[in-house]
């Protein structure tokens, strides 16, 4: 018995189609995801560049601070220092600053 293959009129069977259609869906979603995957790879290049500036900043005045106790200043005027000049608090604490 032969078995007649379902086509359209300009010969394409069926079956072709189906998979011409899953390959183009398979192509646009990749596509996609590598778009995706490119902007947040570039976001997360950014917010390394950040990252490594604020870094940097709170080195610097760790090494403020630490020159502050190496010329023999002590640890409440130090503590002084940094709340004044580098706006530095302890975990938890809230900041009231009144204008006048």
């Amino acid at each position: 018995m032969l078995h007649k293959k379902h086509s359209f009129k300009g010969g394409v069977s069926l079956t072709t189609t189906v998979l011409f259609v899953a390959a183009i869906v398979i192509v646009v979603f990749c596509a996609t995801r590598f778009y995706d995957i490119k902007n947040q790879s570039a976001r997360l290049r950014q917010e390394a560049i950040e990252l490594a500036r604020e870094e940097e900043e709170l080195k610097s005045k760790i090494r403020t601070l630490q020159g502050y106790n190496e010329d023999g200043y002590d640890s409440d005027y130090v503590e002084s220092m940094a709340r004044q000049n580098l706006d530095m608090v302890y975990p938890g604490e809230i900041i009231f600053r009144t204008e006048g």
